[in-house]
């Protein structure tokens, strides 16, 4: 055989063995790469996975932090733009993060698509019983046949025990072998498949997107979207609207208080510190002693909520908890004796809302549960009978506010509607009769704030902002353009925001900010510039916000921050530094 053709065989055979190799090296290298990229996705998804949860879960604590809010008449102090969304300052001193999700990253030429992730979309939704909820998909979560509480209403002390809380905060995670969305109802201790309406496992990712063509390097692409869809927050005339996660909440943004008892004011600001001026000798501006003031004085720090009653003064804290000070000869402080105190003591926690009456007092839990203690002669305590306290003691249940003077009460309910209890001799509870009520009855609806006056009558805001009015009018505080009483509420006044009483002056804010006020005047209080009683609305002044009247002096705070007072001074309850009467509003100077 020639020796060239046989040299060139095997040449070829040669060839073809290392053709063959080389076809298997590039397999396994491109399965290699296959797997690798597999790999990398996975990583991708898992690393894309962790960072959704964690968000969701932040956006949960989030959604329980705003509606606690709500339920409990937290106020917003103040809030800041951060690199991810807002930081709210709230009056009880916690802080809230709302995350608007990053900015979408510039574009770039196309690559292949990435899985898509399911996330379960977790909210609140308030039910008929005024509570929110817990929902997914827009739907209640049902837990054990019931609708999975946000907070949740507080349970009532056992003989021995605290109070408890049934609100629960929903965790989420990746259970990344079966590819499904986990929910633990009980802080991680136990977790669960996330079911759709349909009963079907929520996967925790959908299937890969299309291979993007690669295009040429080109200019970077627009910014992309924001995170969060809506999400936004407007304020307006003391409020704060927050669009979030497909809801929209509106909480109060935090503003000064002022809050006047027989012969003393109290000022509370929005970052929660107390001043006191006027009379303190039962101690009830708190300061350790039985000095009077003419001039606001630091009183304490971190307060949230003040009311003052006719010689005594209660505090709501930051923290929930309540304390009293100053004249307890009717058991009003509610701490169990009948010792008058110079310095604020404990009374109870847990509470979102506190009023005075003359000689009693008014507490309203978070879970919306009235409490009361002092004097009861009338019934004004609506425990069913005249029997004193000396305790705070169970009214009812779902009350969002509460105005009391020396007889009678009036009771908010959270839908609306409200009731009264005590003295109805002048027709002070709008029933048409005058007898008395021991227990809270209802008399009308559609109410959004209450006031009531020493000298036996009643003033109502209704949501449509009229002003309604029933009772004693001998001085024309009815504002009815009369003196003739009443026994039904009849409407005084329209375009109307806020309402104060005093002992037998009545003060409206219009929706304009203008101050308006008719009835007594013997000592100057409706700032009139002379003493005589009106019995009509008059408009006094403009380009006001915060209105309060004392037993016969008024308080005013106008849009520049300024507070103004006018009417009897005798105590130094005016803050002017003297102890003369004024019968035009005059500046304070505050600390």
């Amino acid at each position: 055989m020639n020796t060239k053709f046989i040299f060139s065989i095997w040449i070829f055979l040669l060839l073809s063995v290392t053709a063959c190799q080389r076809t298997d090296f590039d397999e396994i290298m491109r399965k290699q790469q296959q797997q690798q990229d597999q790999l990398d996705s996975q990583a991708a998804r898992i690393a894309a996975l962790e960072a959704t949860v964690k968000l969701i879960n932040t956006d949960i604590n989030a959604l329980k932090a705003i509606t606690t809010a709500l339920q409990q008449n937290v106020s917003i102090v103040s809030y800041k733009a951060t690199s991810t969304g807002y930081t709210l300052t709230m009056s009880n001193g916690t802080t809230i993060d709302l995350s608007n999700g990053k900015d979408g990253s510039n574009g770039t030429n196309g690559t292949n698509g990435k899985d898509g992730i399911n996330a379960p979309s977790i909210g609140v939704k308030q039910d008929s019983d005024g509570l929110y909820y817990w929902t997914l998909g827009g739907n209640f979560i049902i837990q054990n046949g019931n609708k999975l509480p946000v907070t949740g209403k507080d349970g009532q002390n056992g003989s021995n025990g605290n109070n408890g809380t049934n609100g629960i905060t929903p965790l989420l995670q990746v259970n990344t072998t079966a590819n499904q969305w986990m929910i633990s109802y009980d802080n991680g201790n136990s977790w669960q498949i996330v079911r759709d309406a349909s009963g079907n496992p929520v996967p925790a990712t959908g299937p890969s997107g299309p291979t993007g063509p690669t295009g040429p390097t080109g200019p970077t692409g627009p910014q992309g979207p924001s995170g969060i869809p809506g999400f936004s927050i407007e304020e307006g005339d003391g409020i704060l609207t927050i669009t979030y996660l497909g809801n929209t909440y509106t909480l109060q943004k935090a503003q000064w208080q002022i809050s006047s008892g027989n012969w003393h004011s109290l000022f509370l600001s929005p970052d929660g510190k107390l001043y006191g001026t006027g009379q303190n000798s039962y101690g009830q501006l708190g300061l350790g002693d039985n000095n009077n003031r003419s001039t606001p004085v630091f009183i304490m720090d971190n307060v949230q909520a003040v009311a003052a009653g006719g010689l005594h003064s209660v505090i709501l804290k930051r923290d929930g908890t309540v304390w009293a000070t100053g004249y307890n000869y009717n058991g009003q402080l509610g701490i169990g004796n009948n010792n008058t105190q110079n310095t604020p003591v404990f009374v109870t926690d847990k509470v979102k809302a506190i009023a005075a009456g003359i000689t009693s007092t008014y507490i309203i839990k978070n879970d919306g549960s009235l409490w009361s203690t002092g004097d009861n002669q009338f019934g004004q305590l609506g425990l069913g009978n005249q029997q004193a306290r000396n305790v705070l003691t169970f009214v009812m249940n779902n009350v969002s506010t509460v105005a009391a003077t020396y007889a009678h009460s009036l009771i908010l309910k959270t839908d609306g509607s409200l009731y009264g209890a005590g003295s109805n001799v002048n027709y002070q509870l709008g029933l048409s009769d005058t007898n008395n009520q021991l227990s809270p009855v209802y008399i009308t609806n559609n109410v959004k704030a209450i006031a009531a006056g020493y000298q036996t009558y009643s003033v109502i805001l209704k949501k449509d902002n009229t002003v309604w009015a029933t009772g004693a009018n001998q001085s024309g505080q009815l504002g009815t353009g009369n003196n003739t009483s009443q026994n039904q509420f009849v409407q005084v006044a329209d375009q109307v925001k806020a309402i104060s009483l005093g002992t037998s002056h009545t003060m409206i804010l219009k929706t304009n900010n203008t101050l308006w006020t008719t009835g007594s005047n013997n000592y100057g209080q409706l700032g009139t510039g002379n003493n005589t009683n009106n019995n009509q609305f008059t408009q006094i002044t403009d380009k006001v916000v915060l209105i309060n009247a004392g037993a016969q002096h008024s308080v005013i705070m106008k849009t520049d921050g300024n507070f103004w007072s006018a009417g009897m001074n005798d105590y130094g309850q005016l803050g002017l530094g003297t102890t003369g009467n004024m019968s035009s509003f005059t500046r304070i100077n505050m600390p």
